[in-house]
């Protein structure tokens, strides 16, 4: 090859295989074609440079018009510093700046190459305030009572227990933060409706309004028949939008805590109910009236206890 080329030397240009690949049966046909474009109707040689024919212009204009320089790799920076970085550019975004340079210039992955250097471009860091809207009001929910609202959701699959459970169901109430757990065999609309029975209206009364998400337990006709004969309004939330659900935040706590204790106990089930004796104590500690409290007037006793009897009578 060094051979061939040798009396070409000082006599061509470099072109570069990233920027354009011609393809001639006989070397002079080659020749020919780097000089004429050959038969490639997208690229048009004219006056030694490389043009592209933008095929997306439609517009009556010059022919020469609808011809884009192709920028070369190794000058590509040099382009784009002109077009972003220089005075009369102005320091513009991602889609100005490459409104311009589209006028004029063409390389493959334009975009992305623009993209990535005004993302980076550091004075752009430094000056330019965020266009972002301004994140919207909280609108949290504010219960009146214990058990107004209601939360639910389904917790699994987990590790199938001896009795064939394999799923959680979790009610939470928006006024006192007390958590009702049990473990299911599946998570339908069948179990949904059966728990929510057992668990709050046979303990706590009808809630007026049950918040859960859009899964299929929750949206079945049978579950909306049952919440709805006892009076509940039942609310969806938004979709991928967890946040309004409270229940999703007390599945984060079991879910860290079984596995911070399943190395110990094999069965989940019974992590569970350790868990959920946790949850109770510690609300007692950070909220003064505490369910537990009010209904069997008792504080429950943990792992270390003493007594204050004894020690208000030893003083």
């Amino acid at each position: 090859m060094n051979n061939v080329l040798a009396g070409l030397v000082y006599k061509c240009c470099a072109v570069y295989l990233d920027d354009i690949v011609v393809v001639s049966p006989t070397f002079e046909q080659h020749l020919k074609d780097l000089r004429e474009g050959g038969t490639d109707k997208e690229h048009v040689i004219h006056h030694g440079l490389l043009y592209f024919k933008d095929p997306k212009i439609t517009c009556n204009l010059h022919p020469m018009k609808q011809l884009k320089l192709y920028v070369p790799t190794v000058i590509r920076p040099t382009v784009l510093r002109y077009y972003h970085d220089h005075p009369t550019a102005g320091h513009l975004g991602v889609t100005k700046t490459l409104a311009r340079l589209k006028l004029r210039f063409f390389w493959p992955k334009m975009v992305t190459d623009v993209k990535r250097y005004v993302i980076s471009c550091p004075v752009c860091q430094l000056t330019k305030p965020s266009q972002r809207k301004p994140a919207g009001l909280m609108v949290p929910i504010k219960p009146m009572r214990p058990w107004e609202y209601t939360g639910v959701d389904f917790v699994g699959p987990l590790p199938r227990t001896q009795s064939g459970n394999e799923h959680l169901i979790v009610f939470i109430d928006y006024f006192s933060k007390w958590v009702e757990v049990s473990a299911v065999r599946s998570a339908t609309a069948q179990v949904a409706a059966s728990k929510f029975l057992s668990e709050i209206f046979a303990r706590h009364g009808a809630p007026t309004y049950l918040i859960s998400d859009r899964g299929t337990p929750f949206v079945s006709n049978l579950f909306e028949h049952v919440v709805a004969a006892l009076g509940t309004e039942h609310r969806l939330t938004t979709a991928y939008h967890p946040q309004t659900n409270a229940t999703e935040r007390v599945n984060r706590t079991l879910k860290t805590a079984i596995r911070g204790i399943v190395f110990t106990f094999d069965c989940f089930y019974f992590c569970v109910e350790v868990i959920l004796f946790s949850s109770v104590t510690e609300l007692m500690y950070a909220v003064l009236t505490c369910m537990l409290v009010l209904s069997v007037h008792y504080i429950p006793l943990c792992l270390i206890n003493f007594s204050t009897q004894s020690c208000m009578s030893g003083c």
